[in-house]
């Protein structure tokens, strides 16, 4: 029997890091795949079945998917691999965008998408809705 895994992606580690440790203690150790950047997510994503996702938005794409706007790839950098994520064929999979971006723009963004989800980082009880959010799919 697969373990049902979440794969992160978020470029700071030390700010998802008690993310990481609160879905290690509620779901057990092996439960997450950790990414840097956006190539990697989606070379760990095609590579493996996961369960859901968690993305955040302010999030580089990584050396194979560079652009030349850098300024695009910290503020929308996670938009465009929510799109990319969407437009592979088996990608119904549950994408939480858990991100401090919790301006109007983004969320109009995100809720382009079907089981697409947005939860803001500034929210006092971001963790505790995030582990909410992931109980529907880890269990």
């Amino acid at each position: 029997m697969n373990k049902k895994q979440v794969l992160i992606m978020d470029e700071e580690y030390w700010s998802i890091e008690p993310v990481i440790d609160r879905i290690q203690s509620v779901f057990g150790l092996e439960s997450y795949v950790y990414c840097a950047d956006g190539s990697e997510g989606l070379k760990a994503f095609n590579k493996e079945n996961h369960c859901c996702i968690i993305l955040d938005i302010m999030f580089p794409l990584g050396s194979d998917l560079d652009t030349n706007d850098e300024s695009s790839q910290l503020i929308k950098g996670g938009l465009i691999i929510l799109k990319r994520l969407r437009d592979i064929e088996k990608t119904n999979v549950p994408i939480i965008c858990f991100t401090i971006r919790d301006d109007d723009d983004v969320k109009n963004e995100i809720s382009k998408f079907t089981n697409t989800f947005h939860i803001s980082k500034l929210n006092a009880r971001a963790l505790d809705l995030l582990i909410a959010q992931l109980r529907k799919y880890l269990r």
